[in-house]
């Protein structure tokens, strides 16, 4: 029932094969009388009986049925409710694994595990909690590079538990590795969040404290490598990948070929993810951060829509997480030519959201209050502006650059009216997309791609709108400050300020 509600879910919000699945076929029943069978049959107030793999599966894929409806609670609920049993079941070593189980279960344990490690690093960055899960306590093996199809307790007699002649104890060897499948790119995946993980504790130990009084930073002084240092050993890793895992081919009927560029597609979403938490740590500068947004959307338009309707609303937080790292910029010193600069990014970033949610049954919100947020910031500035005009220029203030107010006002128009049609379902600013993803059908058998249209003089002030512009070089390089109650709402979804 569970893997029925997600996968319902999911072909709901256009995750279909072009021209191989009709989309009316799983319409009924649907994913919410999946999820009622499946929550009925769960004993919640006795968990043991809830003992074996099977629950933990359950709760597995609706925690992730929890994100692509936009039920966060329930998304808490089931992932809270997988790390009890698992914790009862100990699944964070194998040496409790029982002893009698094929290799067949020794690697779906595996593939559990990991999978669900890398929704707890997700969640947690996602929505500002902590990590219950930490590599350095995990005692599991990656899964094996071996596609499903080649598996059998035969062929794989040599991964089965064996007998040390020396301690007489069963000891289970690693997996096997074949560069080839699908699955060496899902566990580089697993890499990129093994170091999210670590990136996030040396962000944590910066920021201020609630207890002042004792920190035990100062009885391990331990010297971590420099956040730089740590991004070229990444970039490393994603070069010696084979292609298949960064060139992302067009969409076939090849459901092996499918796999391939899946997973490349998601390593790119994960691995810019990545570098903005490291930049963010060793706090970057503006240029750098928008630099890795523009590298995502980049990317992004070379990927088949498919790809990325099958990585579905975890991608559309993923993607949302990433633009508000770029936007706590804001809520630093500012001056005009970075303010330009995260204005376009973010916006772009807006637009890519917005047309990945069109026909989504629920949707993150983000797009709305990146945007809303964004018009804000531009009224502000507009208001200062007017208040300029009424006093001579000695008594301008210093942290507000003198812009020209007609020229701004122009701006502050038109984008609202972009968000007047936004609110009207017809806003695609910069993009082709297709509007009916109710049925994907339409795709047939030609590539849909994201069209992203980013301004070929991005940071030229002569490229940009009107509204902000007008400023001499001087000018450009003023600092201001957003006042704090302007910000007190902008849609955080990293704790990263």
């Amino acid at each position: 029932m569970a893997i029925c509600a997600l996968a319902s879910a999911r072909a709901r919000d256009g995750a279909l094969l072009p021209g191989q699945w009709e989309p009316s076929h799983f319409r009924h029943p649907s994913s919410e009388s999946f999820y009622s069978a499946a929550r009925d049959v769960t004993p919640h107030l006795n968990l043991s009986a809830m003992e074996g793999i099977n629950w933990m599966r359950m709760c597995a894929l609706l925690s992730l049925l929890g994100i692509q409806n936009g039920n966060i609670n329930v998304m808490h609920q089931y992932l809270g409710l997988y790390h009890t049993l698992a914790a009862i079941d100990g699944l964070h070593d194998e040496k409790n694994w029982p002893k009698d189980i094929s290799i067949i279960e020794i690697e779906e344990r595996r593939r559990l595990f990991w999978s669900m490690y890398t929704l707890e690093v997700y969640s947690s960055l996602v929505w500002v909690g902590i990590t219950r899960c930490r590599q350095s306590q995990c005692r599991v093996f990656y899964p094996s590079e071996v596609d499903d199809e080649r598996f059998s307790d035969e062929d794989f007699s040599n991964l089965l538990p064996q007998r040390s002649p020396h301690q007489g104890v069963e000891v289970r060897p690693g997996p096997a590795i074949d560069t080839s499948s699908w699955l060496h790119g899902w566990n580089f995946t697993t890499d990129l969040y093994v170091v999210l993980e670590h990136a996030m504790d040396g962000f944590h130990r910066r920021r201020p404290r609630t207890i002042a009084h004792f920190s035990p930073n100062n009885m391990f002084n331990r010297v971590a490598p420099s956040q730089s240092t740590v991004l070229d050993k990444v970039m490393w890793m994603h070069q010696q990948l084979p292609d298949r895992f960064k060139e992302i081919q067009p969409v076939t009927s090849d459901t092996g070929e499918g796999r391939l560029s899946f997973q490349a597609a998601n390593i790119a979403a994960t691995l810019q993810l990545v570098r903005m938490v490291l930049f963010t740590a060793e706090e970057a500068t503006v240029d750098q951060k928008c630099a890795i947004a523009r590298e995502l959307l980049d990317g992004f338009a070379q990927v088949p829509v498919f790809f990325l309707r099958a990585i579905s609303s975890p991608l559309l937080y993923h993607l949302a997480g990433i633009g508000s790292i770029l936007g706590s910029v804001m809520e630093g010193p500012l001056s005009k030519s970075s303010y330009l600069q995260a204005r376009t990014v973010l916006l772009s970033m807006a637009d890519l959201l917005a047309s990945l949610e069109i026909g989504m049954t629920r949707t993150s919100g983000a797009t709305q209050r990146l945007r809303s947020q964004v018009t804000r910031i531009d009224e502000y500035m507009a208001a200062q502006q007017q208040q300029n005009f009424a006093q001579s220029p000695s008594a301008l203030p210093s942290c507000v650059p003198s812009m020209p107010h007609s020229n701004l006002r122009e701006h502050v128009d038109m984008f609202q009216e972009e968000q007047q049609q936004s609110r009207r379902g017809v806003q695609q600013v910069g993009y082709e997309f297709p509007s009916n993803s109710q049925d994907t059908g339409h795709l047939g058998n030609r590539q849909d791609y994201v069209q992203i249209q980013m301004p070929t003089e991005t940071y030229n002030f002569k490229g940009m709108p009107s509204g902000i512009g007008g400023l001499d070089e001087t000018g450009q390089q003023l600092q201001f400050q957003l006042p704090p109650g302007l910000l007190d709402d902008w849609p955080w979804l990293f704790d990263m300020a």
